[in-house]
Order: structure tokens, then C-alpha cells, then sequence
């Protein structure tokens, strides 16, 4: 599912810079539903990353984004990081 279809139609499509908000809003969101709990972050990492001013560059346009990809990649990466 894109992810612009779940963002409401009524406002104006993101800018590049809410665009990359967003997607690092829905990664932070992944993180905490990771199967294994060594994966997950701790509750002030997740504030952490909620709070950071870093944003996920986008390797394509927001509307060509879906969750799916989100969450693949997130799975991918999450527990090399925790090792």
C-alpha cells in the first residue's frame, strides 16, 4: 500500500522535507513491531529517534513509497544494528 494513501487528501501533497518526516515517522513505528525483542528499541531510543531532527532521505518519490518496502527494509537492517 502507498503510503500516500493512507495520508489525508483533503491538505496539499507533502513537501520533500514532510515527505522524509513521514517516512521516518513510519520506519521509527516499524521499529516497535519488530518480532525480536533484541530489535526493538528501548523506550528512550524511540523517543530519541521521535524527537530527531535526522530524516530518511527518500531513494524515490513519496508516492511511489509503500509500506511494505518500509518495513522490509527496516526488518533488514534493524537487527544488524542491534548486534
Amino acid at each position: 500500500m502507498p503510503i500516500l494513501d493512507v495520508l489525508d487528501q483533503r491538505i496539499s501533497p507533502p513537501t520533500k522535507q514532510e515527505a522524509e518526516e513521514v517516512v521516518s515517522l513510519v520506519k521509527t513505528a516499524f521499529a516497535s513491531l519488530n518480532p525480536s525483542p533484541q530489535c526493538q528499541p528501548t523506550m528512550k531510543k524511540f523517543s530519541q529517534l521521535l524527537s530527531s531532527t535526522q530524516r530518511l532521505h527518500l531513494s524515490k518519490p513519496l508516492h511511489m513509497t509503500t509500506f511494505g518496502e518500509l518495513l522490509a527494509l527496516h526488518l533488514c537492517l534493524a537487527c544488524s544494528k542491534a548486534s
